[in-house]
């Protein structure tokens, strides 16, 4: 799991942590109390719904689930082939901004920093911050 994944996990740890944890009022630990931002429950009149909690566990599961989804995408190749590519390329262009220019490159032999400035989809200054071959051999550092 990489280091986002990781850390959307241990979040999404802490907001179910405070969920029990104020749980009640009458049954559940209640140990924390938690401020009443809403009316209250759509099924129990009167309930005070942790929604703060609730807001943050919906966006760690969306951020583990796509953490999962490049994982698994990573791994899902045959070779040099791998059909869910889309599903891992181009987060700074797009994946049909990058098809062009992968195009553009082939067809007019060109690197693809030539082609991506040609076709305008990029700054020559942002392009040489993505694609940056030492910090992709080492994501992490040295």
């Amino acid at each position: 799991m990489d280091r986002i994944g990781q850390l959307a996990m241990g979040l999404h740890k802490i907001v179910n942590d405070i969920r029990l944890l104020a749980s009640g009022p009458r049954a559940g630990f209640g140990e924390l109390r938690l401020p009443a931002n809403e009316p209250g429950s759509s099924i129990m009149s009167g309930k005070v719904n942790p929604t703060q909690c609730e807001a943050v566990a919906m966006a760690t599961v969306q951020v583990l689930g796509q953490s999962n989804a490049v994982t698994m995408a990573g791994c899902g190749g045959h070779l040099q082939m791998n059909v869910y590519k889309p599903l891992l390329l181009a987060p700074e262009i797009g994946y049909d901004a990058a098809a062009r220019v992968a195009l553009h490159a082939h067809a007019h032999q060109l690197s693809l920093r030539d082609a991506a400035l040609t076709l305008g989809v990029i700054t020559a200054e942002r392009f040489d911050q993505v694609v940056n071959p030492r910090a992709m051999a080492h994501p992490y550092g040295e």
